[in-house]
C-alpha cells in the first residue's frame, strides 16, 4: 500500500467534503440577521451593536437597543475642529476618517447636528490648532484626514423617535 498515495487521496477527498459543506451552507443561508424589539416587530437590520439606523431623510443614527433610543454613532463626543491658524480661527475642517458619510454628529464649537455630504471626500491635512472635544482650542500639527465644515450637510434638531418597543435583540429571519 502507498502510503503517500493515500494520504493525498484523504486529504483531497476532505477538502472536497469542505467545498460541498461550505457550498451547501451558501446555497442554504436565506435568512438576515436583524434586530426585533420587544413585541417581535422587526426594527432594522443589524449592522452592529448601537446602529446605525438609517431613519427615511438617509441620516444615520446611532441606536441605543436597550431604551431604543437614537442619538450621534460618535456620542457622547463632539468631533474635534481643526484650522489651519494658531488661534482656531478662520475655515474648519472635520475629522473625515472612520466618519461614516451620512453619519449623525456634533463637532466642537458648532451648534446643531451635522452629516458628511455624499460628495465630499476626505484629504490630508496638517492644522495649526483645533478645539478639542471639551472645547478648547490648543495648538496640533499632526496629520489628519478631514472634510471642510462648509461642506457639512445640517441634520435635524432632535433624532427621531422609534415607533418600536424597547428593549431591542437580534433575531435570524
Amino acid at each position: 500500500m502507498n502510503r503517500g498515495w493515500t494520504m493525498k487521496t484523504l486529504i483531497a477527498a476532505m477538502w472536497f467534503l469542505e467545498v460541498l459543506a461550505f457550498a451547501g451552507m451558501a446555497q442554504a443561508q436565506t435568512w438576515t440577521v436583524v434586530w426585533v424589539d420587544a413585541k417581535g416587530e422587526v426594527v432594522a437590520p443589524f449592522i452592529g451593536y448601537g446602529g446605525p439606523y438609517l431613519d427615511d431623510e438617509g441620516f444615520a443614527w446611532g441606536m441605543d437597543p436597550e431604551n431604543g433610543l437614537l442619538d450621534s454613532i460618535y456620542a457622547p463626543l463632539p468631533l474635534r475642529q481643526f484650522f489651519q491658524t494658531p488661534d482656531c480661527t478662520g475655515p474648519g475642517y472635520v475629522e473625515s476618517y472612520g466618519v461614516f458619510i451620512r453619519s449623525v454628529f456634533h463637532v466642537a464649537g458648532l451648534p446643531g447636528w451635522w452629516s458628511r455630504s455624499d460628495s465630499e471626500p476626505g484629504r490630508r491635512f496638517i492644522p495649526a490648532s483645533v478645539i478639542e472635544y471639551y472645547g478648547s482650542c490648543v495648538a496640533n500639527s499632526v496629520p489628519v484626514f478631514v472634510v471642510s465644515v462648509s461642506t457639512l450637510r445640517a441634520a435635524p434638531d432632535d433624532p427621531p423617535l422609534l415607533p418600536f418597543t424597547p428593549p431591542f435583540h437580534i433575531e435570524k429571519r
